[in-house]
């Protein structure tokens, strides 16, 4: 039994209708700054839709999953991308124009997140920040519902048609009650979280419109100091865009969503959902400090060549309950008190109790770590703040009462939580209860005897108690006797009710209520009692979901035997494998990223572009992703697919992969690529990732090579790291006129067969551009296009290909002077990190 099963969360707050394309207008409310915050405050904005506040419906959020019996199940199952975010959004006006405030706040997890930042039109970081928590709801300034001149309802319509936006009054974005609020419900360390919020208004706006909303529409209420609450700036992590995360398919799969075959499906081997949503985050937003990265490398690293405590940790962890959720559950108020709310709270201390048994059989699986992370989290679990919260909670509660599966189990175990001689009122409805659960045992005794049936007694906690038989003790369903009723088969079992066992099941429903009403003042106190400790918790969450992120890369590095990565000035991938494509295909084809004269792959500060050509499917764009892929598990602190690999941490990713005409948007294919270039370089630095597949095919041949000549030429004065696939083969000139550039073809094998040619795909990398000129003709061979229609394609193609110019003398000169100087000074970089006899090996190379 899922005992949160009834926390539930208001969305259809209204009814929609479909009537003129102007919105209603909303109900004005008082103008001073305290006016009362009501229904007609807000409302639902769908596209040319009329929308009327009704009442509230509810609709189940989520609930804390159940521990798996055997205590060491993974989650594996469950890496749907789940809605647990209400987000609140709010942007400056006249010269501030541009600013933009987020608050979101965790409905399980217990954490609200703000941040602030500049956007440019486009409000491409707005979409990256809400691709990021796919929140369920979106709270927006009232002007938002103006669909006929917001840029920003547009984009969420067409981007982000499953969130349901919400419009907001714009004078309850007000930042001096987002300060009080921040003030009021932080857990811990307002003071340096202050220092943080100085000068950001807008931020502090949207959790005044977020926090309102919450409360007065939503009822739900939180205690003081009760929230982790953190900011979140945008230079603290790398940048995925949304079409790059998407196209990339880090958290969904895009041919199926319900596919695991994601990197989140492909990484996740947690055991807790606080170590999944922390997995989630990471792959999102991997961190941009090297001190983090690599310290997370190094406790994968030791987990990996310590098995016992790597599966010791995992199996501990897969004990545990959702902490995060319990503490969410423990932060809010309930405006009404009754016999529900306390069994709830039973329920919640039960669970507490027994994560707080399982913290120092973890402490003890990191008895023997050796990193400083690692051994921060053992002194984090050694905190005597568990124990004396431990204590109090067993000062009220049975120290034998723990967390039992079972319905029956489960319900008498609550009802005889509190120790005895706490409240005399409450002995006497437990022993009224007990009598109660002893009447309905004597009936099983005379129905049995009565009708000389195999009848036995079960317990749910939908239907309450029910006798049960299997189906071969009878002759029919029709031949049971008419005293029974509710009669249900399922498989080989019979279930069914007789009218004095409902009687009798009511008694026993009122008896445990009594005993939860008599329950609420002790269970009340103890609530607050553990409040005061929420800030202990939150660290063990802390604690628990990275711990478990980390163990998780362990067993998918030990899985797929990846690789530990560096982290110098270089991009250097030697024998990579796509992390998605490998555990699929048995013969999959390692590359390389680039292929010098020593088989040691590099970008680097001055040979920063790589031009990749070939054949359709011969693997140009699973290549890009494949080193996206690859800089995002490097940077979440997670081993990676290749032989060796080396790394220049990326402030940015940036793809351009696959376009076509967008008829709702009215743009054609071209205009799509040079919006996403207009994109890349507004935003583009020298430290980001760059990958663009065939830019400038949405134009005419000549249009199309001149605008990619230009984009290449402009990223290799910037000097970030970029990964151009491309079916131009004029461009293998450029290596010409810039010797940073790099040309490389995936090489294929032409066979002929009974007179037709055939074209093998090796989905191997070359150094060199294409050697074959018409290999989209011998492509066309390979169908059944017709003889005819291919002679004069190459009649054609031999007719208006014009003639190819040499590089003269000096030219190739220089190109060979500068790689040689490029490969000592590549050299000198490397040389302690090369044993001697591959220095000799190199040098005779060059030679």
């Amino acid at each position: 039994m899922d005992l949160f099963e009834t926390k539930k969360y208001s969305f259809d707050l209204i009814e929609r209708e479909h009537e003129s394309d102007s919105d209603q207008s909303f109900v004005r409310s008082q103008q001073s700054s305290d006016a009362q915050f009501t229904s007609n405050s807000f409302r639902r904005i769908g596209p040319q839709q009329r929308v009327r506040v009704l009442g509230t419906n509810t609709r189940s959020v989520s609930t804390i999953p159940r521990r798996s019996t055997t205590g060491s199940s993974s989650i594996r199952s469950t890496t749907s991308d789940r809605q647990t975010y209400v987000l609140s959004v709010v942007e400056g006006r006249g010269l501030a124009k541009g600013e933009i405030g987020v608050a979101a706040i965790d409905l399980i997890g217990n954490t609200l997140v703000l941040s602030q930042f500049s956007d440019a039109a486009s409000y491409s970081r707005l979409l990256t920040k809400l691709d990021i928590f796919n929140p369920i709801e979106l709270i927006v300034p009232s002007n938002i519902s103006d669909t006929t001149s917001s840029v920003l309802y547009n984009l969420l319509r067409q981007y982000f048609p499953q969130i349901h936006v919400v419009g907001v009054e714009r004078k309850f974005f007000n930042e001096t009650v987002g300060s009080n609020y921040v003030r009021r419900l932080c857990s811990s360390n307002y003071e340096a979280l202050e220092v943080r919020l100085q000068n950001k208004f807008y931020a502090l706006s949207a959790v005044a419109g977020l926090i309102r909303y919450i409360e007065h529409i939503q009822s739900i209420f939180f205690v003081d100091k009760s929230l982790k609450i953190v900011y979140r700036g945008t230079e603290e992590a790398m940048s995925i865009d949304f079409a790059s995360a998407r196209s990339l398919e880090i958290i969904v799969n895009q041919s199926d969503p319900k596919s695991d075959q994601t990197l989140l499906g492909l990484l996740n081997y947690t055991k807790t959902r606080s170590g999944l949503r922390a997995l989630r985050a990471t792959l999102m937003e991997p961190p941009s400090d090297k001190a983090t990265i690599e310290n997370r490398i190094e406790c994968v690293d030791e987990l990996i060549c310590n098995v016992e405590i790597l599966e010791q940790i995992s199996h501990i962890l897969g004990r545990f309950l959702d902490v995060e959720h319990l503490i969410s559950l423990l932060a809010q108020r309930v405006k009404v008190e009754n016999e529900a709310t306390c069994e709830k709270k039973i329920d919640i201390i039960i669970y507490i109790k027994h994560i707080l048994s399982l913290v120092p059989t973890l402490k003890e699986a990191l008895e023997f770590v050796e990193h400083p992370l690692l051994k921060g989290y053992e002194q984090a679990l050694s905190d005597p703040h568990f124990a004396e919260l431990s204590e109090v909670i067993n000062e009220v509660i049975h120290e034998g009462c723990k967390y039992v599966n079972g319905d029956i189990n489960v319900k008498t175990q609550k009802c005889y939580a509190i120790k005895q001689n706490v409240d005399d009122a409450l002995e006497l409805a437990r022993k009224t209860y007990s009598e109660k659960v002893d009447d309905v045992n004597s009936l099983l005794e005379e129905v049995k005897t009565r009708y000389s049936l195999p009848i036995n007694l079960y317990y749910s906690a939908k239907k309450g108690y029910f006798f049960q038989m299997t189906f071969e003790t009878i002759d029919s369903i029709e031949s049971l006797p008419s005293e029974f009723v509710q009669i249900t088969r399922k498989g080989k079992k019979i279930r069914f009710s007789t009218e004095e066992l409902i009687q009798r099941n009511n008694r026993v429903k009122m008896a445990a209520d009594d005993v939860f009403l008599l329950s609420a003042k002790v269970i009340n106190g103890l609530f607050d009692r553990i409040r005061e400790y929420i800030i202990y918790l939150q660290q063990l969450t802390e604690v628990i979901s990275t711990l478990d992120m980390l163990a998780s890369f362990a067993m998918a590095t030990a899985t797929y035997e990846l690789v530990k990565p560096e982290f110098t000035n270089i991009l250097s991938i030697e024998e990579g494998w796509h992390p998605l494509l490998k555990k699929d295909i048995e013969d999959y084809v390692h590359n390389d990223t680039v292929q010098s004269l020593f088989k040691i792959i590099h970008l680097a500060a001055g040979r920063n572009v790589l031009i990749l050509m070939g054949l359709n499917m011969s693997g140009k764009s699973t290549h890009l992703k494949q080193v996206a892929l690859l800089q995002i598990m490097a940077q979440s602190g997670c081993f990676v697919a290749a032989k060796k690999a080396t790394f220049r941490i990326a402030d940015q990713i940036f793809t351009r992969i696959g376009s076509n005409d967008d008829i709702e948007s009215n743009c054609s294919t071209f205009a799509i690529e040079l919006k996403e270039t207009l994109y890349i370089f507004e935003n583009l630095s020298e430290n980001s990732l760059v990958l663009i597949d065939e830019l400038g095919r949405g134009t005419s041949l000549d249009e199309g090579l001149g605008f990619c000549l230009s984009v290449i030429e402009h990223l290799v004065h910037i000097g970030a790291f970029t990964l151009l696939a491309t079916h131009f083969t004029e461009l293998s000139s450029l290596r010409n006129v810039y010797p940073t550039v790099i040309i490389m073809h995936f090489q294929i094998e032409i066979n002929e067969e009974n007179g037709r040619e055939n074209i093998k795909f090796t989905h191997k990398l070359v150094e060199g551009g294409n050697q074959i000129t018409d290999y989209g003709i011998k492509l066309a061979k390979m169908t059944e296009i017709g003889d005819k229609l291919i002679k004069d394609a190459q009649h054609l193609h031999s007719m208006i290909t014009p003639n190819n110019t040499s590089v003269n003398i000096y030219q190739q000169r220089e190109l060979k002077d500068f790689e040689l100087g490029y490969h000592l000074m590549f050299l000198a970089q490397r040389r302690n990190a090369l044993k001697d006899e591959k220095i000799r090996e190199y040098l005779l190379s060059l030679r």
